[in-house]
């Protein structure tokens, strides 16, 4: 076989000596102590766990962030219907960032309003129930074209918001419901298959890094 003169070939160092890793070179100034040295690598170490955890373990967040969000919605009118007004009334208003909270739009427990909307309980529990879904087919999921996640799961809820935004119409709590609850799906549907295969990137960054 013909050897390619193109493809230079790699000669040992001088002496023989192995090539030192250049990770490892980063923290070998001349001068700086051994303390600082191990604290540099601790610290990389660290950053590289850390993203590998969150490349592992990033779905698991998201339906965890998901189901706080929509738990937060019933504990506010049950703690308020306990008597402890302070802390619902902290968490009412942390959730007005998220959420316009219009007493006319939202369910209620008793006398109390739950910190999320109709249709923003739809969103967060169509994310939540979705996210728990995509756990068994992660690794056959095929995202939505963005036309696709426009037209059948972004259409109907923005026609649905603004015409009753205008004064075109008023909605109903079931379409409230419902269109929230299918841009919740879209929004999974088109956006989890991505951060999958981003995330199974990040996952062998940091395997390849974990050591160094």
């Amino acid at each position: 076989m013909l050897k390619d003169e193109s493809t230079p070939t790699k000669l040992p160092p001088p002496g023989g000596k192995t090539r030192p890793d250049p990770l490892s070179l980063a923290y070998e100034v001349q001068g700086i102590s051994p303390w600082r040295k191990n604290l540099s690598g601790e610290v990389m170490r660290r950053y590289v766990g850390f993203w590998g955890f969150v490349g592992t373990h990033w779905l698991t967040i998201l339906n965890v962030v998901n189901g706080l969000c929509l738990a937060a919605a019933f504990a506010v009118p049950l703690l308020a219907l306990a008597g402890l007004d302070g802390p619902a009334n902290i968490v009412f208003g942390l959730f007005h960032f998220v959420c316009v909270q219009n007493p006319h739009h939202s369910f209620y427990i008793g006398d109390k309003q739950m910190c999320l909307c109709q249709r923003c309980m739809a969103i967060y529990g169509g994310l939540l129930l979705t996210g728990l879904l995509f756990y068994f087919i992660r690794k056959y999921a095929q995202p939505l074209k963005l036309w696709q996640f426009a037209l059948f799961f972004c259409i109907p809820i923005a026609v649905d918001s603004l015409t009753q935004l205008v004064g075109w119409r008023e909605s109903t709590w079931e379409l409230r419901f419902l269109t929230g609850g299918l841009f919740a799906i879209g929004a999974v549907w088109t956006l989890y298959p991505l951060m999958e295969e981003k995330m199974g990137r990040l996952r062998r960054w940091a395997a390849i890094n974990a050591g160094q």
